[in-house]
């Protein structure tokens, strides 16, 4: 468990631990500095499917009659292009890895 991890586990326990466990399993599905989960827009989008998947099974399990609203289309690409940049320079730290 990082520190950030730790923080967050220490003042917020039960979102703390649940989000432990939804990053828990994509860890053990994929390695830390795997090629698939590193790359700036493959693991980019890998993440982004796999939060998407565990949005849309807690939408089922409430049983909403419609989706909600997406946000416009400009705060959907401001915020891709934030993931984006923030993966690249994490790639770049860690001195661009890339094993399968």
């Amino acid at each position: 468990m990082t520190k950030s991890e730790w923080i967050v586990v220490r003042w917020l326990p039960v979102i703390g631990w649940l989000w432990l466990a939804v990053w828990d399993l994509y860890a053990r599905l994929l390695p830390h500095r795997n090629a698939l989960s590193h790359l700036p827009i493959i693991g980019t989008a890998g993440r982004l499917l796999y939060l998407g998947s565990f949005a849309y099974g807690l939408w089922l399990l409430m049983r909403q009659p419609a989706l909600p609203a997406l946000p416009s289309s400009e705060v959907l690409i401001c915020g891709l292009i934030g993931l984006l940049v923030s993966d690249s320079f994490h790639w770049l730290m860690d001195g661009f890895p890339m094993h399968w």
